[in-house]
């Protein structure tokens, strides 16, 4: 059998403040920037985050 493990990103666009979920493995770090695929407009990741 095979196991995997899977981490949820949340993301929440501060232009039209609508959100998204990207599914990975461990290892993916999301880019400084990241566009919106619901109203397109670019975001920055805060360093927060």
């Amino acid at each position: 059998m095979k196991l995997t493990k899977e981490t949820i990103w949340h993301f929440t666009c501060d232009f039209c403040k609508l959100w998204w979920s990207f599914a990975s493995s461990d290892e993916f770090q999301p880019k400084k920037k990241i566009f919106c695929p619901h109203c397109g407009r670019r975001n920055e990741i805060d360093d927060d985050a």
